[in-house]
């Protein structure tokens, strides 16, 4: 289990870096190629190019 959270931990700090640093490119790498986002006021975004 620690390795899973030691996994988890470095995405969350990869999407801080990259959010403090406005990487687009670097926060949607962050995710699946197929992930869905929902935002915070309920829009979608699928796929990690629209992420991006």
């Amino acid at each position: 289990m620690a390795a899973a959270e030691q996994v988890i931990q470095g995405i969350l700090q990869q999407i801080e870096t990259a959010w403090n640093r406005y990487d687009s490119v670097s926060l949607a790498a962050a995710f699946a190629e197929d992930a869905n986002f929902i935002q915070i006021f309920g829009g979608q975004l699928d796929g990690r190019a629209a992420i991006e």
